[in-house]
């Protein structure tokens, strides 16, 4: 008689279960009405959506997947569960979007937002850039429960050939409205210090001939002037709050504002 300890059960309970999100992930393509079931299922949250998320169909649905990504974006802002939040993103991540795109941007930027849902958000634009959505000695569930110290080496590489279940494209300026959102976070004050820690992470992930997008001055109080770098070297001059004049800069420009 074979005895099967129960480490064995484990293992082989864990095949099982690899097997199956195997078939799901690869097997023949869902029905319409299975793609509306899970979507329907996502939109009402709960078990049930963290289910659907964790068995990674959603992104086998292309006529559904885009709308109830950016759905399930807009409705995390105020989640903490990494167990809904760890295969959102990596849902969220493998279906190239606009609309993912930009509700992951707006949730990055979202201060009123919960850490780890903004943290959500940033792994989504990561993997949008085409990048990995991990590092050595960092996993998704690591960057929603750990701040990356300072001195960390943190750089994210290429995307997994199997990362990307759906590409609609993304704007032209994909890549720009990403440093602009995730500098905004590493130079902004009042800035979560967890998201922060990330975004640091997450600038790596931006091409290389995209300059910082940095705020240079801002009003102190009444009366001080501003400037401002926005994007690939434009300048943008205030004065008390209002915008009076901006040009194109041939370079990068830091120096300090004075009254």
């Amino acid at each position: 008689m074979r005895v099967v300890s129960g480490t064995s059960i484990v293992i082989l309970s864990l095949f099982a279960a690899s097997v199956d999100a195997y078939a799901q992930r690869f097997g023949p393509d869902p029905s319409a009405e299975e793609c509306q079931q899970w979507a329907a299922a996502l939109e009402a949250g709960g078990a049930e959506a963290v289910d659907v998320l964790r068995r990674g169909v959603i992104p086998l649905c292309p006529a559904v997947a885009p709308s109830a990504l950016t759905k399930a974006l807009r409705v995390a802002r105020s989640s903490t569960d990494t167990a809904y939040l760890r295969p959102l993103a990596l849902d969220a991540g493998s279906v190239v979007d606009p609309a993912v795109f930009r509700a992951a941007l707006d949730l990055a930027a979202d201060r009123g937002s919960t850490d780890r849902a903004r943290i959500t958000a940033l792994l989504v634009v990561v993997a949008h850039l085409g990048r990995a959505q991990d590092v050595p000695g960092w996993t998704v569930a690591d960057f929603l429960t750990r701040e990356v110290p300072a001195d960390e080496f943190c750089l994210f590489g290429p995307a997994y050939s199997h990362q990307t279940a759906i590409d609609n494209g993304l704007p032209n300026d994909y890549e720009r409205e990403a440093a602009r959102v995730i500098d905004s976070i590493l130079h902004r004050n009042g800035e979560s210090r967890f998201v922060r820690s990330f975004a640091r992470c997450a600038r790596s992930a931006v091409g290389p001939d995209i300059p910082p997008s940095e705020r240079i001055g801002a009003p102190a109080q009444r009366g001080w002037t501003s400037l401002t770098v926005e994007g690939l070297g434009t300048l943008v001059l205030s004065y008390d709050g209002k915008e009076i004049g901006r040009a194109e800069a041939t370079s990068t420009l830091r120096t300090r504002v004075q009254r």
